[in-house]
């Protein structure tokens, strides 16, 4: 029997990131394998976060749960910069914990730290599974008020060879293939024409304009919005690991950025074989820009072997302005996004859904 005074709750420290991350990984969550690779990744969260080079705080990484000098939970609090009416606001993204099963009982005692001691006073979660939702409603935390953005977007390129992945039966898989190769399905993605005013650029040397393209952006926009600056993006660009890559792009007109998109792409863990384009970001001037850009983002997916395109919590986009007649959708198994707030006159305006600007590029969802 595990006696609750022999535990040790304490705020974790730099010198935690192998066995916190490590602790995690062989709880299931996706994370790098060499000690160098986990060093880099918990760097990349915390000592890099252009979070510290605004906010004038020291570095909180979480809080770890120890028993006889073990770690045996984590609970990650992942700092970012937001915009409140276009003004700086500091939000906790809850992220990367788990509790060993033996100690599960006192998983409390982590989260009473993460809600109670928390210096910022928003708190996100983006990627939340069935516990972290209750988690967050134990402490008053609720669901962002967007029933939409417990969807998924889907714009299925290699149609056939996606149904192959629901069924065993090796011959029906290769009549599948046979299909995709063959049926004029793709066409319509093969008809798109390239748009030439969308242009791609390095993460690490962004367009030089485009800290006033992201100024006006936030001056338009209401409520509470991730922040984005030409350091952010550099930090955002940065990958995990190989399993994914990061790209991005500008629409311009007249020499001036009137548009800005990421998306990422990798093979689905579950099925390796395909390949996953997800779209993070699309900002633009315009409704009509907007359709532009997703439409070359498509393109793009597609001339680059897609078989499919997603949209994560699409309350950034339209299903009607995702440029093609064909658009699947699931949901997620739970609803993914949770807040909570330690000032009920800020809660009450967060309860209101036009308060929200909501992306994937939003908490952890594609860090």
């Amino acid at each position: 029997m595990i006696d609750e005074n022999e535990l040790i709750i304490r705020p974790a420290e730099d010198r935690d990131g192998i066995e916190a991350c490590r602790l995690l990984k062989k709880l299931g969550l996706q994370l790098p394998d060499s000690e160098k690779a986990i060093l880099a990744h918990w760097n990349r969260l915390w000592k890099e976060n252009p979070y510290y080079n605004q906010f004038d705080e020291p570095i909180q990484y979480g809080w770890v749960m120890e028993h006889e000098e073990k770690i045996v939970g984590f609970f990650g609090s992942i700092p970012r910069i937001y915009r409140w009416n276009s003004k700086p606001m500091a939000v906790s993204i809850a992220s990367q914990w788990g509790v060993e099963k033996n100690y599960r009982a006192f998983t409390g005692l982590l989260c009473d730290r993460y809600f109670k001691n928390n210096s910022c006073s928003l708190k996100l979660v983006t990627t939340a599974i069935k516990p972290t939702g209750r988690i967050f409603e134990r402490y008053g935390g609720k669901k962002v008020p967007d029933a939409t953005l417990g969807s998924v977007y889907m714009v299925p390129i290699s149609l056939f060879k996606l149904l192959g992945t629901k069924f065993k039966n090796p011959l029906l898989k290769s009549f599948l293939l046979f299909l995709d190769n063959w049926f004029p399905w793709k066409f319509q993605y093969k008809s798109i024409k390239k748009n030439n005013r969308i242009i791609p650029f390095q993460s690490d040397s962004p367009p030089e304009d485009l800290n006033l393209f992201f100024k006006e952006y936030h001056a338009r926009t209401k409520g509470l919005v991730a922040a984005r600056t030409s350091e952010i993006i550099k930090w955002h660009g940065l990958s995990r690991d190989n399993s994914s890559r990061k790209e991005y792009f500008i629409y311009t007109e007249n020499n001036q950025i009137k548009g800005y998109a990421s998306i990422s792409s990798g093979s689905i863990p579950e099925n390796p074989d395909i390949l996953r384009f997800k779209i993070i970001d699309v900002i633009a001037e315009s409704k009509a820009i907007k359709k532009s850009v997703l439409k070359e983002l498509i393109r793009h997916s597609y001339r680059n072997n897609a078989d499919i395109v997603e949209i994560h919590h699409p309350g950034f986009i339209d299903k009607k302005e995702i440029p093609l007649p064909i658009i699947l959708r699931r949901k997620h198994p739970h609803f993914p996004l949770y807040y909570q707030v330690s000032k009920v006159v800020f809660d009450e305006e967060l309860q209101d859904k036009v308060n929200w600007n909501i992306s994937p590029f939003d908490g952890d969802t594609s860090l």
